[in-house]
């Protein structure tokens, strides 16, 4: 026990890693040294953010003044919001990406003008009284550019035989945000843009639209969704934990306490697994690479490692009970 404890040390040198360069791409290899060599010439300049509508009838015309008005509402409602970090307050404009061509015409009034977004909005200057007094938005759209400049801005769209855009069944728009990025521990981390995104452009578009239907994309998602999944998972371990108790107490005896009980021999058992887990961290970091060359799945060589050393030690152990010493080398081999 006082070993464990002493191992479990190392705890404090458990960090974690959120990097998909370092969880998913083998370390020291031609592939991760390419890869850094590409990101030194072309650092990532933007966090990407998209939403697509459609219209809440199945595979109808999005293109209707009605459904276009409902799209630039929910724009300007995520150009004006404000989110707020360390009692600063941002809105996209401040945050987004500096571009020039985002709008038709050019307005240095109108902060939309120079940033980087991507959308048949511009044709109105993401303006909604323009768009408002737009008596013919069919023939506006058709002057947005080439068919193929269309179909990268429009889902499944029509075009007569004249190349005419007729209609379509959705519309993308691309919010781009300056990357501020840093990694701290091992994690990279942006915290100004996570706010907006997770404040403001999360909730413009999981909020109601009566004739919209919208799919969106952040770059936080991954992260988002990643997490949840974890932790959603740890109920599982625990849970695992109690039927492995079950399953050998149920099937090692029938005695429920006192002496000699297969219950607290079931329980002792995942409890020295559990100092075993934690006591290993320690080893793990000084041993794991002289064990084995994944450097990449630290996780499965720490487990590999401590399967080996379980072994050991529980054949190592001279206990006078033959069918305690046989359990307990039998669970060290599985």
């Amino acid at each position: 026990m006082l070993i464990a404890i002493l191992c479990a040390a190392g705890m404090v040198k458990l960090n974690t890693e959120n990097r998909p360069e370092k969880l998913w791409v083998p370390q020291d290899t031609q592939a991760e040294q390419e890869q850094e060599q590409f990101l030194s010439y072309f650092p990532p300049t933007s966090r990407f953010n998209n939403v697509i509508a459609t219209s809440s009838d199945d595979n109808a015309n999005v293109l209707t003044k009605d459904h276009l008005v409902d799209v630039m509402t929910m724009h300007e409602a995520i150009e004006t919001g404000v989110s707020t970090y360390e009692n600063e307050q941002y809105t996209f404009p401040d945050l987004c990406t500096p571009a020039g061509g985002s709008c038709t015409t050019y307005d240095p009034t109108n902060s939309i003008c120079n940033c980087l977004v991507v959308s048949i909005l511009k044709m109105w200057n993401y303006d909604l009284s323009i768009l408002e007094a737009d008596d013919d938005v069919m023939a506006t759209l058709n002057n947005y550019g080439s068919k193929e400049d269309l179909e990268g801005v429009l889902g499944a769209p029509v075009f007569d035989s004249n190349g005419e855009l007729v209609s379509a069944e959705a519309i993308s728009i691309s919010y781009f945000l300056k990357d501020r990025s840093s990694v701290e521990n091992g994690n990279t981390v942006d915290p100004i843009n996570e706010a907006w995104e997770e404040n403001v452009f999360l909730k413009t578009v999981q909020g109601p639209f009566a004739n919209l239907n919208l799919a969106y994309l952040s770059s936080r998602s991954f992260n988002d969704e990643f997490g949840a999944e974890i932790t959603g998972d740890l109920l599982y371990v625990q849970v695992s934990y109690i039927v492995a108790l079950l399953f050998l107490g149920a099937t090692l005896g029938s005695r429920i306490c006192g002496r000699g009980s297969r219950w607290a021999m079931s329980m002792s058992t995942l409890i020295l697994i559990a100092l075993a887990t934690v006591a290993g961290k320690y080893i793990e970091e000084e041993v794991v690479y002289l064990l084995t060359s994944c450097q990449s799945k630290a996780y499965l060589c720490n487990l590999s490692f401590l399967h080996r050393l379980w072994n050991c030690i529980s054949c190592w152990v001279d206990i006078r009970t033959c069918s305690f010493h046989s359990t307990v080398c039998s669970i060290g081999n599985w």
